[in-house]
């Protein structure tokens, strides 16, 4: 499978499975891509996704890689993570961080609604 199989990015993608297809604009319908490695559908472009982090710098003397940070605890911008249509291939990534302030509307920012189906928290 290539990158392209999984996520949608770039400023125009082929909506179709030839290179003669016709152009799309904009984010793709839900489950368009296959599946990444862990089964989940669009983690990768079509929109940024909403986190509830805070954003902060990382710290500058981290000598160990950062797991899951926490972003800082006020702040004015939210992070957002993923890439998006628009966008390059390399922001296609959930290391791919970004930020963005709630209060402003974007086409290009989305949220994950997630189901606790084994009814753990």
């Amino acid at each position: 499978d290539s990158y392209t199989d999984v996520a949608v990015f770039g400023r125009e993608y082929h909506s179709g499975s030839s290179a003669t297809s016709s152009l799309a604009y904009g984010p793709s319908n839900v489950k368009s891509k296959k599946p990444n490695e862990l089964g989940i559908y669009d983690m990768s472009g079509n929109v940024f996704e909403w986190c509830s982090d805070w954003y902060a710098s990382y710290p500058e003397d981290t000598e160990t890689e950062l797991i899951n940070p926490q972003g800082g605890e006020t702040g004015t911008e939210r992070v957002v993570r993923g890439g998006y249509y628009e966008g390059p291939a390399t922001f296609c990534r959930v290391s791919c961080r970004n930020k963005n302030k709630p209060d402003q509307a974007s086409d290009i920012i989305g949220f994950r609604l997630v189901e606790d189906r084994d009814g753990n928290e």
